[in-house]
């Protein structure tokens, strides 16, 4: 054992709740943070041989160290790891995984980490302290016996305080007991080295955004003019990290009406000491927002929403919980990073409420789901209040639902109008499409379908992504189909662009 393992204190002492001797790698008093993770560090490495590069300082020292180059790329992610002596998963946590050679480097050079322990109750109610004066909010779901646990730091926009500036901060659970959060599944190595690799990424691309936005400001002294045009285009995280939180009064002397995404309590509780609640119209969330009511609970505040975007919604009887919720929306997004089935979509609108009159579909493509091809024949009684409905399938390649549809072109065109047919007062529809779907969308007969079943009809745009012009064929298709919409609803125009 060396010297600086002989200094090592372990403090020892009897829990006053069920009398177990913890031996905890953090003293119970100490004179600062510094002689605290010192502690912390030489306990670490004696234990477990090896050791990641912890930051010796405050949390709010070791965020400033993070972030403090001007430099574009050198900015990186603050990591928290919370450590609890009693709990068995820290223990293995660390002895197979925090303590790996190709883990510490990593995080030596992709992290500035920060550790505490909270094997006493003393030193758990001081991370406690110190969160809410970093964050103004509590460790949402943190508990003694959930460790370890790894919490991700990102600079969410600078703050002009007196003509300095400030940094403020967002956090995100990526690991609670032995359970990646945002994967759902159990850590090892690879896979908890796969969830710093994309928080890193989404570190960088918000540095990158914010340095340019930076560059953009100091180079137009009058972008205060600019601005409620500019923010039109943007949600309001990225508002305030283009121009910092001194934008907000601004926006509420216009009234201008903004969108937030995934918003942390944090984040609502300082937007709204600046700006209206009912400046909120618009709304994107992760799905696991709709899983319970109460999950909602903080949105309550925003009455004024009108428009919602959901991602990756899996569990369909969720989407009754946002009805309460948002009285007044009018427009409801379903984002997926995937193929979708329109039998799925089917289900979906069965669950609308009454208010919902614009229906929008991003995805990565129809799933084939032509053996089920009957069960789409059933068109539902309910009545229809949606007047635009929009599909985009040009964003993500799928080569396996190509390869189907080769074989099965007129399954995949009837499963999209079959849907249309079923919001039957659909007045406007937008098909967004890659450009080897175009001819599988211009059967005359499904056509003639369509506009006999959706009276209310007045335009349809399909919109082909990835050529420039259409071939003999394809045009002479798409007038063919334009003279028999004609011929049926003369109220009733296709378009057909190519881009």
């Amino acid at each position: 054992m060396s010297d600086d393992d002989s200094d090592v204190e372990i403090d020892i002492a009897i829990d006053d709740e069920d009398n177990d001797v913890l031996i905890s790698p953090m003293p119970k008093e100490y004179q600062n943070e510094i002689a605290a993770i010192e502690s912390f560090y030489k306990y670490f490495q004696l234990r477990y041989n090896d050791s990641p590069a912890f930051f010796t300082g405050s949390l709010q020292q070791a965020c400033e160290s993070a972030f403090e180059s001007n430099v574009m790329t050198a900015p990186r992610p603050v990591l928290v790891y919370i450590h609890n002596e009693v709990c068995l998963n820290s223990e293995i946590f660390c002895k197979t995984i925090f303590s790996s050679r190709y883990l510490i480097e990593f995080l030596l050079e992709n992290y500035v980490v920060w550790p505490w322990d909270v094997t006493f109750e003393s030193n758990r109610s001081r991370l406690e302290k110190v969160w809410i004066e970093m964050f103004s909010t509590e460790l949402d779901g943190f508990n003694l016996h959930r460790t370890p646990m790894l919490i991700g730091i990102k600079r969410i926009f600078l703050e002009h305080d007196n003509g300095s500036q400030v940094s403020q901060y967002q956090f995100k659970i990526l690991l609670q007991d032995d359970i990646l959060q945002q994967a759902g599944q159990k850590v090892d190595r690879v896979t908890l080295l796969n969830e710093l690799t994309v928080f890193k990424q989404e570190c960088d691309d918000d540095e990158r955004a914010l340095f340019q936005i930076l560059e953009f400001i100091n180079k137009n002294k009058d972008w205060k003019k600019l601005f409620p045009e500019i923010c039109s285009y943007l949600t309001l995280s990225d508002a305030i990290k283009a121009f910092s939180t001194n934008i907000l009064p601004l926006l509420r002397q216009n009234g201008t009406k903004m969108m937030i995404c995934d918003p942390s309590q944090t984040f609502i509780n300082m937007i709204l000491r600046k700006i209206k609640p009912e400046q909120i119209t618009s709304l994107c969330l992760n799905a696991s927002w709709l899983l319970t009511p109460s999950n909602l609970d903080p949105l309550n505040i925003f009455t004024n929403v009108i428009s919602l975007t959901v991602m990756n919604l899996q569990q369909i009887d969720a989407i009754h919980n946002y009805a309460a919720q948002f009285p007044k929306l009018k427009c409801l997004s379903l984002w997926y990073d995937y193929g979708i089935s329109f039998k799925l979509l089917n289900i979906v609108y069965e669950k609308f409420q009454s208010s919902i009159n614009e229906f929008r579909i991003y995805c990565a493509g129809a799933l084939c789901d032509h053996s089920a091809v009957d069960d789409f024949d059933r068109i539902y009684a309910k009545k229809s209040n949606i007047k635009n409905f929009l599909v985009d399938m040009s964003q993500f390649p799928l080569t396996s639902m190509n390869n189907c549809l080769q074989h099965h072109h007129s399954w995949f065109l009837k499963s999209i109008f079959d849907f249309i047919k079923v919001i039957y007062t659909v007045r406007y529809v937008r098909l967004l499409i890659k450009c080897n779907d175009a001819k599988i969308l211009l059967d005359i007969n499904e056509w003639r379908n369509l506009i006999r079943t959706c009276y209310q009809l007045k335009k349809v745009v399909l919109v082909v992504f990835g050529s420039l012009s259409a071939d003999v064929e394809v045009s002479q298709k798409v007038i063919e189909i334009q003279n028999e919409i004609s011929s049926l609803s003369s109220g009733t125009k296709l378009y057909v662009t190519f881009n």
